[in-house]
């Protein structure tokens, strides 16, 4: 079983507004046997807008299963569910125009794919999630480092 946890802070000045962001996760990835992975994580945002001090915070949780066909071939399901906060509309999927949810609203997504393996190089068939991160994306600044 291996696990991480981490926290990312940023601050941003425009002439318009000035925002703080803080991002926090913690991930897993347990194999249950060499064949099958297990692998997820918990995400949460907090965005801050100093002038107005309107708070858009939400948590993405996440659960990937893997199956290892061979040694260059896998497959995998991802389920994931967003739990935004009454000002926050951050989606699932970063899939384009009316993709989010209503603010406040909640989204739950999945995906299935494939990944073949060459060499030491990988060439992944999957999908983006989200926004920024895991093989594509979390919420805007919700990166984690799998």
């Amino acid at each position: 079983m291996k696990l991480a946890a981490g926290w990312l802070r940023r601050e941003v000045s425009t002439k318009v507004r000035d925002v703080n962001q803080d991002t926090t996760w913690l991930q897993g990835v347990y194999s249950l046997t060499p064949k099958v992975l297990l692998d997820g994580g918990m995400f949460h945002v907090d965005n801050t807008d100093k002038g107005t001090d309107e708070d858009r915070s939400a948590n993405l949780y996440v659960l990937r299963g893997t199956y290892r066909i061979d040694t260059q071939l896998s497959t995998y399901l991802s389920l994931a569910f967003m739990d935004n906060d009454s000002n926050s509309a951050y989606g699932v999927s970063a899939g384009g125009a009316g993709a989010a949810p209503v603010a406040g609203n909640s989204q739950f997504g999945t995906m299935l794919g494939g990944a073949l393996h060459l060499l030491s190089a990988s060439i992944t068939m999957r999908p983006r999630l989200a926004c920024t991160g895991w093989a594509g994306g979390y919420p805007r600044g919700l990166r984690p480092s799998w």
